[in-house]
């Protein structure tokens, strides 16, 4: 299993993980008084709130992206779109993600070890022990 804090930093070194044209801006910054733990910025400009979790998502972090949306939207922050990245979301709690207005992507450490394999990036395979 990788650690949240290895997590962070293979999606922050290689955001295209998450989706093509991201660029990092900043970790563990506070938003409308939540943190988050990546910022980045998309191709239009608009920012993109990532919490990272380890291991399954449960029930209750639907209840904790459901809180954060809540507290941006009614900031009025309209530039601003969350999403949820984890290396397992059971299929039940995606629709309940979705119905929550957040984006959701599943990777998996698999994925992780193949892509960081391909990119030779030696450092961040050995501190999850690829």
């Amino acid at each position: 299993m990788i650690s949240k804090n290895v997590l962070e930093d293979v999606l922050f070194k290689y955001p295209e993980l998450i989706e093509p044209g991201l660029t990092p801006r900043a970790r563990h910054l506070d938003l409308y008084g939540l943190e988050v733990d990546i910022l980045f910025e998309d191709e239009f400009k608009k920012r993109v709130a990532v919490l990272v979790r380890t291991a399954p998502i449960e029930k209750e972090h639907t209840a904790e992206v459901a809180s954060y949306r809540n507290t941006v939207l009614s900031s009025e922050a309209p530039d601003v779109s969350l999403m949820l990245v984890s290396d397992k979301v059971p299929p039940h709690l995606q629709r309940t993600i979705e119905h929550n207005g957040v984006a959701w992507k599943e990777i998996t450490a698999f994925q992780i070890k193949e892509f960081l394999k391909k990119k030779n990036d030696t450092e961040l395979l050995g501190a999850i022990g690829g």
